[in-house]
């Protein structure tokens, strides 16, 4: 993508606090507890259901990041 290495680098740490926070919901295995967004007007819920075939559309410039935030919850 023309990024430089060091942008990179923060990108990989991203992708990984990505994966680890959702695997920590997972390991908690709290199915329909209320998860805390941060944000006043937003309800988040765990619901364990498949998913089925997904698609992905995204921009180019954060293309590993934009996936695991797909793909990770």
């Amino acid at each position: 993508t023309g990024k430089r290495l060091v942008e990179s680098a923060y990108d990989m740490d991203d992708i990984a606090n990505c994966f680890r926070y959702f695997g920590n919901l997972v390991a908690a295995g709290d199915a329909g507890r209320v998860v805390d967004t941060g944000l006043a007007d937003v309800d988040s819920r765990i619901v364990y259901e498949p998913v089925g075939v997904c698609a992905l559309i995204t921009p180019w410039n954060y293309p590993l990041l934009q996936t695991a935030w797909k793909v990770a919850p």
